[in-house]
């Protein structure tokens, strides 16, 4: 290990570079620094690796412009008005998926006793605001199930009249799942037919 020394600035490892002069290290590249021990962490790159990783980085930065279809400087700013843009469509696709439970829940003829639906790629959001909408509707509870016979099914099971905590851990038990919740609203998941989970609710 060499000791290299610059007069009052620093005294530290050589890092292995191993050079009879410090201009054969090339181009020094900071890529990150951090607080670390009273001192600071400096991780770098120089020579060859530094000029590699600039030019990755050229490549990366040109491929995002042609896609956005920005000047490579103004591809941060292009980059914050897209996610502004997927914030809005993700809240019109909320408000419209909600606009669409609500209209099935309303099918649902109020004063039923125990209501069970299965739905396609609900988000868990999604899937406890839908069961939650059906248990006002039920004298017992409402349950819904999302996925498919191959990955599984999440679930939601809510009313408003009895506990449903005990149902969540009797599903569970049955059919290799894991969840839970409070007395009137449990969320988990499944791993099992969906002609099994019929049955079973049909017996509840």
């Amino acid at each position: 290990m060499r000791i290299v020394t610059i007069p009052g600035y620093d005294t530290c490892a050589c890092c292995g570079t191993h050079v009879d002069k410090t201009g054969e290290i090339g181009i020094i590249k900071i890529l990150s620094s951090q607080r670390y021990k009273g001192g600071t962490r400096i991780t770098m790159l120089c020579g060859d690796s530094a000029a590699s990783d600039y030019y990755e980085r050229v490549e990366i930065s040109n491929k995002i412009s042609s896609l956005l279809s920005a000047k490579p400087n103004e591809i941060a700013s292009a980059v914050e008005h897209l996610l502004e843009e997927n914030k809005l469509l993700k809240q019109q696709n909320s408000s419209m998926k909600n606009l669409v439970l609500e209209s099935k829940a309303e099918n649902i003829t109020e004063g039923t006793k125990n209501v069970c639906v299965f739905e396609e790629d609900l988000e868990p959001n999604d899937l406890r605001r839908y069961c939650l909408m059906l248990s006002e509707r039920c004298s017992g509870f409402a349950a819904v199930f999302s996925g498919n016979d191959e990955i599984g099914y999440k679930y939601a099971i809510a009313s408003e009249n009895v506990d449903v905590r005990d149902y969540s851990k009797d599903i569970n038990s049955k059919f290799n799942g894991r969840g839970g919740g409070k007395q009137k609203l449990v969320q988990g998941s499944v791993k099992c037919r969906r002609n099994l989970l019929d049955d079973y609710i049909k017996t509840l």
